[in-house]
């Protein structure tokens, strides 16, 4: 799945980083971060993927990893 721009922006917030930061974690410039919050750039589904899992907020990872 792909993220909208509200929920780009809420994970970011949420991990209490600034816009810089959370482009260095998934290795794109800040530029990009912002189109992505903007709504001008689609982010990938594994870069969300990929943050969903640092924040603890990937629900199919806790799932498999609980056998919930």
């Amino acid at each position: 799945d792909t993220p909208n721009p509200n929920q780009v922006r809420e994970l970011r917030k949420a991990l209490n980083i600034s816009t810089q930061n959370a482009a260095d974690l998934i290795g794109i410039s800040k530029r990009t971060w912002e189109r992505y919050e903007s709504g001008d750039s689609q982010m990938k589904s594994h870069c969300w993927f990929y943050l969903t899992l640092i924040a603890g907020t990937n629900h199919k990872i806790k799932l498999l990893s609980f056998g919930e």
